[in-house]
């Protein structure tokens, strides 16, 4: 009867043991909610920027307003500034614009740009200024159309993600946090499609992702073996793109070609640099 008992108590032992594919589960299950906290607490750090350029009309000195919107990331704190990064293109509109002139066609209207002031919105409806976080310009690297901002306000800076050294592979995983044409902020997922392109002797991570305009300086993750998420890069451009419309890739420059002008893990110059690279150090 003991041997019996004994062999009842094993078999159900064995039949309510976790299998391997339930372990597995449990794991997975783990891992993918540990990303989905750590791409929440980085949404946290990514705002709306919105640039508002003043044009006058060189002819008859009308003034127009034109307001673009991108992506802002805020990526550290240091002395009381909260330090945020978008595309340059985002931050610095065209000096002049040329606008046809439908009287005289071979000479179109000039409009210069006078002004340029960005700021912090909740997304492009937002008509309460009250709330708006005004920005100025710390530096840029025209070449890798980057631009580097503060404010006095205190931002969220994320800290679930590494800034590093990683091997990007075809297929791996990635995340791109961002505002979609400037609406509202969320994550897109996709996957490294090739990660060193060459276009226009420019150097870019390619991903096969939807990225839209409004995107523009978006951070780019990669989720790496460890399960963790590595900062990549900042989106640029996205491909193949025509009146306003976005296709299926987008193009990153690399992190380690932004560090130095973003100045991460280094003490901010006292000096503004603007318009050309930062001196290295």
């Amino acid at each position: 009867m003991k041997k019996l008992l004994a062999s009842i108590a094993a078999a159900a032992t064995i039949f309510s043991a976790p299998s391997c594919t339930s372990v597995y589960q449990a794991v997975e299950t783990q891992q993918q909610i540990s990303r989905e906290n750590a791409l929440e607490d980085i949404l946290r750090s990514v705002v709306c920027v919105r640039n508002t350029a003043t044009y006058v009309n060189q002819q008859d000195q009308q003034v127009v307003k034109r307001a673009i919107f991108g992506t802002g990331f805020v990526y550290k704190r240091e002395d009381g500034w909260s330090y945020l990064t978008t595309n340059n293109h985002v931050g610095n509109q065209p000096e002049k614009e040329e606008v046809p002139n439908f009287f005289d066609m071979s000479h179109p209207d000039i409009w210069t740009k006078v002004k340029e002031e960005l700021s912090i919105v909740d997304n492009r409806a937002d008509q309460n200024s009250a709330d708006d976080i005004p920005l100025s310009v710390v530096r840029i690297d025209e070449e890798l159309d980057t631009l580097v901002m503060k404010t006095k306000t205190a931002l969220h800076v994320a800290k679930s993600y590494h800034v590093g050294t990683i091997q990007e592979h075809v297929g791996d995983p990635v995340y791109v946090v961002g505002f979609t044409l400037g609406f509202a902020g969320g994550v897109t997922e996709g996957t490294i499609y090739n990660p060193s392109v060459k276009i226009d002797g420019n150097e870019y991570t390619m991903l096969d992702i939807t990225t839209q305009p409004g995107h523009s300086g978006s951070p780019v993750f990669v989720k790496g073996t460890d399960n963790e998420l590595y900062l990549v890069g900042q989106i640029r451009m996205c491909m193949p793109s025509a009146m306003g419309i976005c296709g299926g890739f987008g193009l990153a420059t690399e992190i380690s070609e932004l560090q130095s002008v973003w100045r991460i893990d280094k003490y901010e110059p006292i000096s503004l640099i603007n318009n050309r690279r930062p001196a290295e150090d």
